[in-house]
């Protein structure tokens, strides 16, 4: 939510446009990746996932991995997922106006969330 809260630093009606698509999409991958938690959780039958003995896999895991890896990926906002600077626009996004040492440590905080 950093970036929506940085569009609102720039006096530019497109910023916080921007903003705002990127962060219905956040609030979209969250619900995915909780939803995927929260169906292996049920299969396993307890919020434990790794203390607990897993008998056998449900087919359907395997299927939830990789919609939780894809969301995952989504989340990062990287390429193709990279809705908050779209290039067919003119504008670029939520930087739009900003500048210098904001706009570093935006990118820099972008950075810092794919890398944890």
């Amino acid at each position: 939510m950093i970036l929506v809260l940085a569009a609102f630093v720039g006096s530019s009606k497109y910023s916080v446009i921007g903003s705002i698509r990127i962060g219905t999409s956040m609030i979209a991958y969250e619900l995915v990746l909780t939803c995927c938690i929260l169906i292996m959780c049920v299969s396993n039958g307890s919020f434990d996932l790794i203390g607990t003995q897993q008998q056998e896999l449900p087919l359907t895991l395997p299927v939830f991995m990789v919609i939780f890896f894809i969301a995952i990926l989504a989340e990062t906002q990287r390429v193709p997922f990279d809705l908050a600077e779209v290039e067919s626009e003119i504008v670029a996004g939520f930087t739009t106006e900003l500048i210098g040492i904001l706009f570093s440590i935006i990118v820099i905080a972008e950075y810092a969330s794919v890398v944890i």
